[in-house]
């Protein structure tokens, strides 16, 4: 954040376009007045257009779901809920789930175990964190569908931030399936080429990433900032603690189609809490 920051203060911008919105942390610090949100997850989006919308019935709804073993694996397996019902659901999932992990498998289904009863949803309404997120919602256009289909209308007067899953071309880090679909290889470049598209229309885009060879080679003729951030999230408990990523910054005023780039190393310590990486909160 520390890093981001001064990044979207030096870009002239009167669109915020957030094409894997996630957890939405980087769109709430912000708080644009206007705004594209997108992601695959369409679970995700309708528990955003009923916090939206329907903020209170949400709420009413989260305080009446206890917090135990026997409600998370009924609440888990249900799949014919809608409107707030499911907002609610959803949420409560994020909440109550082993880390706040959102993870399905290939047929679309949540996969993550109960997490104990530690963790409630008790802060989504407790200093109307809820009510807040939604008044930041009010000026967001919520869509479900691939990046592509967002990145594809940016232009001039847009910033794009992106925070896609790190793929990589030989291995998977183990929470790349928040969908049924799993991002890979092919969709970082498919993204990269998306971007510059809209980097050409007038758009600039931010882009975080993995701090791997082959992701700078990709990035290779773009600004690129080296940060590090905390990670609480991992197969193996000796892999938590501070990683190194990447922001790559491609600004349509400045754009340089060349082999002159600027690496910096930044000694910012950014912590994200990865346990909320499905809702606000």
């Amino acid at each position: 954040m520390p890093t981001i920051f001064p990044i979207l203060r030096d870009i002239q911008w009167d669109r915020y376009i957030e094409p894997f919105v996630g957890g939405g942390a980087i769109f709430f610090a912000v708080a644009p007045k206007v705004a594209v949100l997108a992601d695959i997850n369409p679970g995700l989006i309708n528990a955003y257009r009923q916090v939206r919308d329907r903020c209170s019935e949400v709420v009413r709804i989260l305080k009446r779901m206890p917090v135990s073993q026997e409600v998370y694996t009924r609440v888990r397996a249900r799949t014919r809920v809608s409107g707030s019902r499911a907002a609610a659901e959803f949420l409560y999932i994020n909440r109550t789930s082993f880390g706040g992990i959102h993870r399905v498998n290939r047929s679309g289904i949540m996969n993550v175990p109960f997490g104990g009863g530690q963790r409630t949803p008790r802060m989504l309404w407790h200093g109307d964190l809820l009510k807040r997120a939604s008044s930041v919602l009010r000026g967001a256009e919520l869509c479900v569908g691939d990046f592509e289909s967002v990145v594809r209308h940016a232009g001039a007067g847009d910033v794009i931030f992106c925070d896609p899953t790190y793929a990589l071309p030989d291995r998977r880090n183990g929470f790349d399936r928040y969908d049924s679909r799993i991002f890979v290889w092919d969709d970082q470049r498919r993204l990269y080429a998306a971007v510059l598209e809209a980097v050409r229309r007038g758009a600039s885009a931010i882009i975080s990433n993995v701090d791997d060879p082959r992701v700078r080679a990709l990035y290779r003729k773009e600004s690129i900032v080296r940060v590090k951030r905390f990670s609480g999230i991992s197969r193996e408990s000796r892999a938590r603690g501070v990683v190194r990523e990447l922001l790559i910054i491609i600004r349509a005023e400045k754009r340089v189609f060349g082999a002159q780039r600027m690496v910096r190393e930044s000694d910012v310590s950014t912590r994200r809490n990865v346990s909320q990486a499905t809702g606000p909160g």
